[in-house]
């Protein structure tokens, strides 16, 4: 319990500090149901236009006569309960319940609705026969045009088609999850260009074109604060082309959430699940560390005049070496280091930090 106890201090003071840097990179919402307390903490950011939270779990009655009764409150114990996660808790969801996360974006991306967007889930499912659904924009502005579903189906991740047909847009990926096992999936869009889904931190499947004010576009909370939501984990209208309801149970531990697209280079930082390290900080700046190769092997050469200390994270967030600098032009030895992705993290004098990717052969 004493270990418990300190593990979340770890973290509270963690989601403190990253409150302060959250607005820079574009977060609005991260909820880790870390603190048992207040299980639905959003611990990003309280700026924004409109409510920034998760309301909790609510669920559908699937034998209710309208969409209207996806709106009820859901009883933890019966509908939903605190299980173990990567990092602590996770709220494990039956059937026909789901988030529900005010998301305070104002319209961006160059239209009326919120154009621009990425959210995060990092999921755990247990059947390869059950279909998961893990994101509906709730609600969609129009009747017609391309869906706004991110979805598990076969065990493969991807986006169904517009309802009452059955073109299938996005499509899904060949890449496939592994039963009982955590995963992170990443929905990004800039709806000017593309919608992309990844799958930790790997290209999944992406479909381009302007979709700008189409189905998958939010209502912005500037525009309808009150209709400014998105569905996490559960779309359960019962229409006759939901049949069976795309919800199975499954296990949620992170939801994150940012008011615009994400690039590959920070979903790869990005892409293990549980470790939030890849983008937590802004994005580097002309006076922050200068380093190459890159990709490297052997020898990393490092430079920055008010750098003090250099440290390498791998993608699960463990610092794997550390080095002084103190302003000095200094090479490291990295060919003890595995081949993959990186995160250069170079805290300067006055205790500034950005973080840089780095590529090991």
């Amino acid at each position: 319990m004493l270990m418990k106890k300190f593990t979340l201090l770890l973290l509270v003071t963690f989601v403190t500090a990253f409150a302060l840097k959250a607005q820079d990179i574009g977060l609005v919402g991260l909820y880790t149901f870390s603190d048992s307390d207040d299980l639905f903490a959003n611990y990003a950011t309280e700026a924004g236009v409109g409510t920034i939270m998760c309301e909790g779990v609510f669920k559908f009655d699937p034998d209710a006569d309208d969409t209207s009764a996806d709106d009820m409150p859901s009883e933890e114990g019966t509908d939903w309960s605190v299980t173990q996660g990567v990092n602590d808790n996770a709220i494990s969801l039956k059937a026909h319940n789901w988030f529900k996360v005010w998301h305070g974006i104002p319209a961006n991306g160059g239209g009326d609705y919120v154009n621009d967007f990425t959210v995060v889930v990092d999921v755990r499912v247990a059947y390869d026969t059950a279909i998961y659904s893990l994101l509906e924009v709730n609600p969609t502005p129009h009747a017609s045009g391309y869906t706004s579903e991110m979805e598990i189906v076969d065990l493969k991740v991807g986006s169904v088609g517009a309802p009452s047909s059955d073109y299938d847009p996005l499509g899904f990926s060949d890449l496939t999850l592994s039963l009982d096992t955590w995963h992170r999936l990443i929905y990004t869009a800039k709806l000017s260009e593309f919608i992309k889904i990844y799958l930790d931190g790997t290209l999944a499947v992406e479909m381009a074109g302007d979709f700008t004010d189409a189905r998958p576009a939010p209502y912005g909370a500037d525009t309808d604060p009150d209709d400014a939501a998105m569905k996490i984990g559960g779309n359960n209208e019962t229409i006759e082309n939901n049949d069976p309801p795309r919800d199975g149970d499954k296990d949620i531990d992170l939801i994150a959430i940012f008011n615009r697209d994400i690039t590959a280079d920070e979903a790869a930082l990005l892409g293990a699940p549980g470790s939030f390290v890849g983008i937590m900080e802004p994005r580097a700046s002309e006076n922050s560390l200068k380093f190459y190769p890159n990709p490297a092997r052997d020898v990393l050469h490092l430079s920055g005049s008010d750098i003090v200390q250099v440290d390498i994270i791998n993608i699960s967030g463990q610092l794997v070496q550390s080095m002084k600098m103190n302003g000095v032009e200094t090479s490291i030895d990295i060919s003890h280091l595995n081949s993959g992705i990186y995160m250069l993290k170079a805290v300067d004098i006055s205790n500034r930090s950005t973080v840089q990717k780095l590529i090991v052969e």
